[in-house]
């Protein structure tokens, strides 16, 4: 089904993720495929070039917000726990030294 979407189309637009080296990949490979599938192919342009656009569609900013996100959680929740074993610490040794 690819291979005569490919043979029968009118234009290509390829989409991978910059966060995703696997997407990257199949892109690549279909692009390679098109290019073996159509290799003269030409339009009713002056230049008589094949028109293929590779269209990239970066969705950076929502990952690095997430990443933040994450990143500061995991700070908060280790800056409470070592502030919690801090506060245990302080109760023991007051505890011991006035018993």
């Amino acid at each position: 089904m690819r291979r005569l979407s490919i043979t029968t189309a009118h234009a290509f637009v390829l989409v991978y993720s910059i966060t995703s080296a696997e997407s990257f990949t199949e892109v690549t490979r279909l692009w390679s495929q098109i290019q073996e599938e159509r290799p003269n192919w030409k339009l009713s342009h002056k230049s008589g070039k094949v028109s293929i656009v590779l269209v990239v569609v970066v969705v950076v900013v929502v990952v690095v917000v997430v990443v933040v996100v994450v990143v500061v959680v995991v700070v908060v929740v280790i800056v409470v726990v070592v502030v919690a074993v801090v506060v245990v610490v302080v109760v023991v040794v007051v505890v011991v030294v006035v018993l």
